[in-house]
């Protein structure tokens, strides 16, 4: 491969990596580097990280075999408590994750977790009092699709398309959501409140999960990130039309001449910017 990517280039080709879905005036992206970066591309394509809510309207809309199945990351938080052994489950407004995700980042990259500053975990806890963020039920590992919209978890995540999704869930096979709280197994070992990402996983319908088993990992460069943004169709035809003829010029200048190679590309970008931030 030839030179580099810029950072311009970087934030179309992590952002178009998978289709673009259109559901109730928005549009959701999806980016694919790690989280701080994939945060900032879809910024900069004027997106903002989705909550779960609207991840499964999207979802619903694009059906079973979209390419946005998979594992990917929403605007929702898991904190674990090591003094109580409790996880919260926290909103988008309370997210110590995407307040501090380039700290988080840098703490999993070296395979450790990222404190929660103790002003924010004490607003978490404040606003469990008025449901502003729930308690995880303990030992809880399943919930049949029919009782996830009466669930305590699923109401909160996916509010009034609880019932909705469980329906979509059960048209394609799905029985029970499962829910990976990872992050208890790790209690022992921490000294203060920690955060992990709330991640979907729809590649096996109806299953939600915050880690899916691959732990502290959000400085991966394959972390999916969902993005939402309002649509807008002079918008889109211009990126369609500067899309094109962009492409043709990053993997001509690149040598790009495979999907390998382009994977090589973004994560050699994410190595370098790592060492300047």
């Amino acid at each position: 491969m030839g030179t580099d990517i810029t950072e311009e280039e970087f934030v179309w080709l992590s952002t178009d990596l998978v289709p673009k879905v259109r559901f109730n005036g928005l549009e959701l992206l999806m980016a694919v580097a790690p989280i701080n970066m994939g945060l900032a591309a879809l910024e900069k394509r004027g997106a903002e990280i989705g909550v779960a809510r609207q991840a499964v309207q999207a979802l619903i809309v694009a059906g079973r075999q979209h390419a946005i199945n998979g594992t990917f990351c929403v605007a929702e938080g898991l904190v674990y408590d090591p003094k109580s052994r409790d996880a919260y489950l926290v909103p988008k407004e309370l997210n110590p994750l995407l307040k501090h995700a380039p700290e988080v980042v840098e703490a999993h990259s070296q395979l450790k977790e990222f404190y929660v500053p103790e002003d924010e975990f004490s607003a978490i806890q404040e606003a469990v009092k008025d449901g502003g963020a729930i308690v995880m039920p303990k030992n809880k590992k399943y919930v049949s699709t029919s009782e996830l919209a009466s669930s305590v978890d699923g109401k909160f995540l996916f509010e009034e398309d609880a019932q909705s999704y469980a329906e979509f869930s059960q048209q394609n096979g799905a029985s029970e959501f499962s829910f990976e709280l990872e992050g208890l197994l790790n209690l022992k070992h921490q000294k203060a409140p920690f955060v992990r990402a709330v991640r979907l996983s729809p590649h096996f319908v109806g299953d939600w999960d915050e880690l899916y088993g691959y732990g502290n990992s959000l400085h991966d460069k394959y972390t999916r990130t969902c993005g939402v943004r309002q649509v807008d169709e002079k918008r889109d035809a211009a990126e369609n039309a500067a899309k094109l003829a962009a492409y043709e010029k990053i993997l001509q200048k690149h040598e790009i001449n495979s999907p390998i190679e382009l994977a090589d590309a973004l994560e050699n970008y994410s190595e370098i910017k790592a060492k300047f931030d």
